[in-house]
């Protein structure tokens, strides 16, 4: 069935690359994107506080309708639709019920119908609302957070003046994508494709067929050309093949060390974290670029590059590709990733760090059956002044950040704080998606000066699921972290935290009561770390039974899990602090949580008056009539 769907897309994206027809929107939007996956349906936007305009340009002729989803589905839903009949164009506010379906209109219009036109076979709608939320529990606001936006379309107009239940679209004229409509990459117009100084470069995996296993991270190392001079990339991409756009995870590029242990091992691969890892991948830690699914381009501001071909630096980077292969499928797979680079140095270098927890381990714990634990990452003051002292600078620019947790990750929050006082969020994602992991563009810059402190916050639910979730790399396990892009380039490639070994396996002592644990086996590497690995050994009543028994077995509350969290927080943090890039440069120690004397407090936006008199059609020159 999947090789069906995956068929079936293609063909049909190759049959509307042939007919699809492009007519340009009533002005120029910096944002734009196509909901479904043939694109039939098109979607512009602009803000403007307090508005948020959109313009819809659908390929039908009938009604045509936008909503806002808590979780991608119909219930609870913000919607509007829209048609155009007998040359004139309507709009309406609805909201799906609690059991979804049918969506009724509210009992407030908080839309402004700007224009409406048929022309060409398409369907164009212009409309505004505000980003608050004007109508109690029917509207929702639109902030930085992900939007599922949900899309339909029928095929012909309502058959009376208003749309009714009776008014059915086809099954395959609805779904839903995430979408930043706040914190969206807007189109680069500096990427000038006859500049004679850019140049690309891709570095790809080799296509091999590996194991066949639900999840696997592989590892490729690779030699950067030799270039003549100093270079910055200015943008990276990825390469995803399309045959593979359901398994490829997350893409991961490091630098690693000038000297290798064994240079053979240039353009080969390996099993990432595994018995039969090369030795040198464990060195190659300093972060160069960044990607998971749902992702983009990333572009770097005008004045900004990423650094390659400096004299003394190293020329070897490891590419860590993680593919989901749930169906247990055979994989060849030459994805990658690809950059554009130029001659024409910019003014700074920029760097990439990773900031959040220490997942790997028993520390990362999420308890069965809550649907809100929250893990903490720390990048404490102590590291980030050492390393800026280190490089000669006070302070460095913050401009996109990508947020990376896994399938029971459901918010994000990337705390700034200064002297005990909270800053408003770097970003903050409170509608986490898995499948949508965009690179958010920072604006404007956030500052963070020698002294200042990061704080990753991490909420998950393991509603629904089986189990407790540890920590780790597979995709049913978790992670709590954040890849910073910023300038100028510090020697600061890692910057996590955790609770000091063996808290959360004392926390837990103090609930499920018991006194001691001891290992089953030798662990041999990161993917067997696990509480499974551990058994009771005291009290006597309590022994012989394995952690990960005792903790799916208790009766959790939310009482409880709100105190295992508060405890890990709390509790003295391991400091990891890489101000070198290289495992010999890694300082490691034991530290208190941040200190927040003043917590940052939100304001919501407020509704302001509607306008009204737009017109209600658009301009001739759009299309041909």
């Amino acid at each position: 069935m999947k090789i069906l769907l995956k068929f079936l897309i293609t063909f049909n994206l190759q049959i509307f690359a042939v007919n699809a027809q492009v007519i340009e929107p009533s002005e120029e939007f910096p944002y734009d994107e196509y909901l479904d996956p043939i694109q039939q349906f098109r979607m512009f936007w602009k803000v403007d506080e307090p508005f948020i305009t959109f313009e819809l340009h659908v390929q039908t002729t009938g009604w045509v309708g936008i909503g806002i989803s808590p979780d991608g589905r119909m219930a609870n839903s913000d919607i509007v639709v829209g048609w155009v009949k007998d040359g004139r164009a309507h709009l309406t506010d609805r909201f799906s019920p609690p059991y979804g379906g049918y969506p009724p209109t509210d009992r407030e219009e908080n839309v402004e119908l700007l224009a409406g036109r048929e022309c060409d076979g398409f369907t164009i709608i212009k409309f505004r609302r505000q980003l608050a939320a004007c109508e109690d529990y029917h509207d929702r606001p639109i902030t930085e957070a992900t939007v599922r936006m949900l899309y339909a379309f029928g095929v012909n107009d309502p058959h009376l003046s208003d749309l009714f239940f009776t008014d059915k679209h086809r099954f395959e004229n609805r779904g839903s994508k995430s979408v930043l409509l706040l914190a969206k990459q807007p189109v680069q117009p500096r990427e000038v494709q006859e500049d004679p100084s850019l140049e690309t470069l891709e570095l790809r995996n080799d296509g091999i067929e590996f194991p066949v296993d639900q999840t696997y991270y592989k590892c490729r190392l690779f030699q950067l050309p030799s270039f003549p001079s100093k270079r910055h990339i200015i943008k990276m991409e990825p390469l995803i093949n399309p045959e593979n756009l359901f398994n490829v995870h997350h893409m991961i590029l490091y630098l690693c060390p000038e000297v290798l242990r064994n240079p053979a091992n240039i353009g080969r691969s390996c099993s990432c974290y595994s018995e039969d890892a090369f030795p040198d991948i464990f060195n190659c830690i300093t972060l160069l670029y960044g990607w998971a699914v749902g992702s983009g381009p990333v572009f770097l501001p005008d004045d900004v590059g990423f650094p390659v071909g400096v004299p003394g630096e190293s020329t070897f980077v490891l590419l860590e590709t993680h593919y989901d292969n749930p169906s247990q499928q055979v994989i060849l797979d030459t994805s990658g990733v690809k950059f554009t680079y130029t001659t024409k140095l910019r003014k700074y270098d920029a760097g990439i760090s990773q900031i959040g927890n220490v997942f790997v381990g028993l520390e990362l714990v999420i308890p069965p059956n809550t649907d809100s634990f929250k893990i903490y990452g720390q990048c404490h003051s102590s590291c980030i002044e050492s390393v800026m002292n280190e490089t000669g600078v006070d302070q460095i620019n913050i401009t996109a950040v990508m947020l990376h947790s896994h399938l029971a990750g459901r918010k994000m929050k990337l705390r700034h704080i200064r002297n005990g006082t909270e800053l408003p969020p770097i970003t903050n994602d409170q509608s986490y998606d898995f499948n949508f992991q965009e690179t958010r563009v920072i604006s404007p810059e956030r500052v963070v000066r020698k002294g200042d402190a990061l704080q990753l916050v991490c909420d998950y639910s393991s509603r629904g699921r089986e189990g407790l979730i540890k920590g780790g790399y597979r995709t049913t396990e978790e992670m709590c972290l954040a890849f910073v892009l910023y300038y100028p380039r510090i020697s600061l490639g890692t910057c996590v935290s955790g609770p000091v070994r063996g808290s959360s396996v004392r926390f837990l002592g103090g609930i499920l009561g018991y006194t001691n644990v001891q290992p089953t086996s030798p662990i041999r590497n990161a993917f067997e770390i696990g509480f499974d690995k551990f058994v009771i050994t005291e009290p006597q009543e309590k022994a012989n039974t394995t952690l990960d028994v005792a903790i799916n077995n208790y009766p959790w509350t939310k009482q409880l899990a709100d105190g295992l969290s508060a405890a890990l927080e709390n509790s003295p943090q391991q400091q990891i602090c890489d101000s070198h890039g290289l495992l010999s440069g890694r300082q490691t120690y034991n530290t208190g949580p941040i200190t927040i004397d003043e917590p940052f407090s939100t304001s919501e936006n407020s509704c302001v008056a509607p306008s009204s008199g737009f017109a209600t059609e658009l301009s001739e020159q759009i299309c041909s009539p």
